[in-house]
């Protein structure tokens, strides 16, 4: 069971989630008032709930376990959210997978492991990494492998997969290169939404292993 929070933990924890809210509206605002394509929209909202998670987790005393919760409450907003309102940063994405509500619940999974160091890991990669094998796939694709993956964008995802568990994981820096392999790969194999929970668990469980293997 994750420790109790403390009044401080909680404030911090809902300044941080106030921070993100704040984002999120401002997301809104650029979808419709800007040009920006909503898939980049999408993936900014990606990157800041990642950047949160991580960053509540590092500067708070939170037990990383509470996203177990938070994660799945996250996932009762977001679809809250897409059934009530019509965010434009959100619709395309609605029609064509359950990207939104399964990020939540590769966060929730993710948070079962009994490191925070991999935990992080693992949401940063999700956070950071998926975003950058959309762009780096979409500007340049080197090689097109399937209907929706390409071999440049399996070099963004491990590359950036690769940083974030060299930056993060304790231990010899050589760990990151499996990590960035599994990323990818992981990546590569999920459809429809399913990489949200793919990229992440796989980057938990590879992490968890080696750092168990390395001792």
């Amino acid at each position: 069971m994750p420790e109790l929070m403390g009044w401080s933990t909680l404030l911090a924890v809902a300044a941080w989630l106030l921070g993100l809210a704040a984002v999120g509206v401002l997301n809104e605002v650029l979808a419709r008032h800007s040009r920006i394509p909503e898939e980049v929209s999408r993936k900014l909202a990606h990157v800041a709930v990642a950047l949160v998670v991580a960053g509540i987790t590092v500067t708070t005393a939170l037990d990383h376990r509470w996203w177990v919760v938070l994660g799945l409450c996250f996932v009762a907003v977001v679809w809250s959210v897409r059934r009530w309102l019509r965010l434009r940063s959100l619709a395309r994405q609605g029609r064509h997978s359950s990207g939104e509500l399964l990020y939540g619940v590769g966060i929730a999974l993710v948070a079962l492991v009994w490191s925070p160091e991999v935990f992080c890991c693992a949401v940063l990669a999700l956070g950071l990494a998926d975003p950058a094998a959309q762009l780096v796939g979409t500007r340049w694709p080197i090689r097109v492998l399937g209907p929706a993956t390409s071999l440049g964008g399996m070099l963004g995802c491990g590359v950036v997969a690769g940083l974030v568990a060299a930056a993060v994981l304790p231990g010899p820096w050589w760990l990151a290169v499996p990590v960035a392999v599994v990323a990818a790969l992981a990546e590569a194999a999920g459809r429809h939404g399913w990489d949200n929970i793919t990229l992440p668990v796989a980057v938990a469980v590879t992490a968890s292993g080696l750092l168990w293997l390395t001792g």
